[in-house]
């Protein structure tokens, strides 16, 4: 996640919280990472970011919904984010929503095509239900944004044998 864009005064504040619900999800204390993105989410209401890591606290939980919810609301705050659209899609492929996180993902290769990620996020979906071309259309896509880029040709070549 990126720092907040703002410099409002506060706006180191929200870093630093961001960075330590980070680190706190990293250690795999997902309930308390999770207060402290509520808290982040109630002291700064129109911070995609914080939503976004909302989400993930929730999904590791086990909150499927507080996790739709909250990264769906990082959407409504930030409808111009690739990256995230691209944590949206993670979530809704944990949930199980396929064809929402493709539409996730395209939308976020179209905001981002610089990012590599999303890219491979969308061709493993698609290898994963047998659709092994479409996968590989994905791909070339992403080489063609990004020539030379050492992720999307290892898969290529991974998924060519």
């Amino acid at each position: 996640m990126s720092r907040p864009s703002t410099q409002a005064p506060g706006a180191a504040d929200a870093h630093d919280a961001l960075t330590e619900g980070l680190s706190l999800l990293e250690q795999g204390r997902f309930e308390e990472a999770k207060g402290l993105f509520q808290q982040v989410t109630g002291r700064w209401p129109t911070m995609s970011e914080g939503f976004l890591a909302l989400g993930l606290a929730c999904l590791e939980l086990g909150e499927d919904a507080g996790a739709e919810r909250a990264t769906a609301r990082a959407i409504e705050l930030a409808p111009t984010s690739g990256g995230a659209r691209y944590r949206r899609a993670e979530v809704l492929a944990r949930l199980g929503q396929f064809e929402a996180c493709v539409q996730a993902l395209g939308a976020a290769i179209e905001l981002s095509p610089g990012e590599a990620a999303p890219y491979l996020a969308l061709a493993r979906i698609f290898e994963t239900s047998g659709q092994t071309e479409r996968a590989l259309e994905v791909l070339s896509g992403g080489l063609t944004a990004l020539p030379g880029e050492p992720q999307l040709l290892e898969e290529v070549g991974r998924l060519r044998g």
